[in-house]
C-alpha cells in the first residue's frame, strides 16, 4: 500500500522542479497501475508530485484523476500525512502552487487559519498573502491572543510583517501580555521589524 506508493512517489519527485522534462506517459502509467489495484490515493499522488515540482498542470492533473480531498491530510513519502496547503507550505513559498490549490477546493482558513499561521512561523511572505487574499482572517488570535502579525514580528521574519500589514494587520493590537507586535519582535532581539512596525 503505502511503502509501495512511496517508493514510486520518491521515483517520480527526482525528476526534477517545474515542467521541464515532465512525462506525461509516466504519470498515466502510475495512475493507473494504482487505479487497478483499487487505491484512490492514486491522484493525491500526482498532486503531492506536482506540489514537489512547484507544477500547477501536475496539480490539475491529479485533481483531475478524482478521489481526491485537498483538504484531507493525504500521504506521500516526503511528506507524510499532511493536507495539501500544508505540504506545499513545508516545502517553499510557491504562492503560485498555493493559489492553484485553492482554486482547486483546498480551505486556505482550514481550522481557522492553521496554514497562515504555519506559512508565517515558515517565513512564506508570498504564500502568507495568497492565503489572506483566499479568506483567511489576517487579524484573527489564537488562545493566547496572538495574531499572525505578532507570530511574524516573534521569529523576526520582516518581509512576513510587511505583507500582513500590506493585507490589513492591526499593527497597534496588544495581545493578552499586553505587548504589541513591535514589543515581541524587540523582546526577541529582532529590531528591524520592530523599528519596521513602528515606523
Amino acid at each position: 500500500g503505502h511503502a509501495a506508493l512511496s517508493a514510486r512517489l520518491g521515483t517520480m519527485v527526482a525528476w526534477g522542479r517545474r515542467d521541464d522534462g515532465v512525462d506525461e506517459g509516466r504519470l498515466d502509467e502510475i495512475a493507473r497501475e494504482y487505479a487497478g489495484k483499487g487505491y484512490r490515493v492514486y491522484g493525491a499522488a500526482v498532486v503531492g508530485i506536482g506540489i514537489e515540482r512547484g507544477s500547477v498542470a501536475i496539480v490539475r492533473r491529479g485533481v483531475a484523476m478524482g478521489g481526491v480531498d485537498l483538504n484531507a491530510e493525504m500521504w506521500a513519502k516526503s511528506w507524510g500525512w499532511s493536507s495539501s496547503i500544508e505540504h506545499a507550505i513545508r516545502l517553499g513559498d510557491d504562492a503560485e502552487i498555493v493559489s492553484a490549490l485553492i482554486e482547486l477546493g483546498a480551505d486556505a482558513n482550514l481550522e481557522g487559519g492553521k496554514h497562515l499561521r504555519n506559512a508565517v512561523t515558515s517565513g512564506r511572505a508570498r504564500v502568507c498573502g495568497v492565503l489572506i487574499r483566499g479568506g483567511v482572517d489576517v487579524n484573527a488570535v489564537d488562545s493566547n491572543g496572538h495574531t499572525a502579525l505578532d507570530d511574524a514580528a516573534w521569529k523576526g521574519h520582516l518581509e512576513v510583517c510587511e505583507v500582513l500589514v500590506a493585507c490589513g494587520a492591526r499593527v497597534g493590537a496588544v495581545n493578552k501580555q499586553n505587548m504589541t507586535a513591535a514589543a515581541l519582535a524587540r523582546a526577541k532581539g529582532h529590531e528591524d521589524v520592530a523599528v519596521y512596525l513602528e515606523g
